[in-house]
């Protein structure tokens, strides 16, 4: 017979990725100034598994750890190449938004030839592992190396959140408010 906690390390899991989620979709929506954006549409998720298909595919034995810090890298490279894409700090939301679009479908296809090209073993290891990687993680252990993460997201939002509504006002309205969200305005 089973336990009623046998599904509670995979409802923490679930609500700790939840929250990261929803974070980053809060952090890049004053960003972009669209209510609908989102990782997904930057192309940060597919950054990060694109990376994590590609480090799988060479070693397939790869502790969890590094997988996890495989996929920061992917989703952080795809950030820091948008940034370098749009290059000035007066490209709109839309222009941002839509190379996020084109950058996330090129990582799509990637993760697509990867998977049908690679020898067929390793191939169904992968799209297994896509399909079922939130199962394994029922683990106590697995909660606990995400812990940090999480808890440093919540650190982390309490920290930008201020100059983030600050940054979505505009710097005009910001100033008129009081508050200084770009101090070179004032030079």
């Amino acid at each position: 017979m089973h336990s009623g906690l046998c599904g509670l390390p995979h409802i923490l899991l679930g609500l700790m990725v939840g929250w990261c989620a929803a974070l980053a979709g809060a952090i890049l929506q004053p960003i972009a100034r669209n209510p609908l954006a989102d990782s997904g549409l930057f192309g940060i998720s597919q950054g990060a598994m694109t990376m994590i298909i590609i480090l799988l595919a060479f070693i397939p034995s790869t502790p969890k750890m590094l997988i996890v810090l495989a996929a920061l890298t992917g989703g952080l490279i795809v950030a820091l190449f948008l940034t370098l894409l749009v290059g000035n700090n007066r490209a709109s939301g839309l222009v941002i938004l839509l190379m996020g679009i084109a950058v996330s479908s090129v990582l799509s296809s990637v993760s697509s030839f990867l998977i049908l090209y690679l020898p067929t073993e390793l191939s169904l290891n992968l799209a297994g592992w896509m399909d079922r990687c939130f199962r394994p993680a029922g683990q106590l252990l697995h909660i606990a190396s995400f812990m940090p993460l999480f808890l440093l997201s919540i650190i982390g939002i309490l920290i930008t959140g201020p100059a983030l509504n600050r940054y979505e006002l505009g710097n005009e309205l910001a100033l008129s408010l009081g508050s200084l969200s770009n101090i070179l305005v004032r030079c």
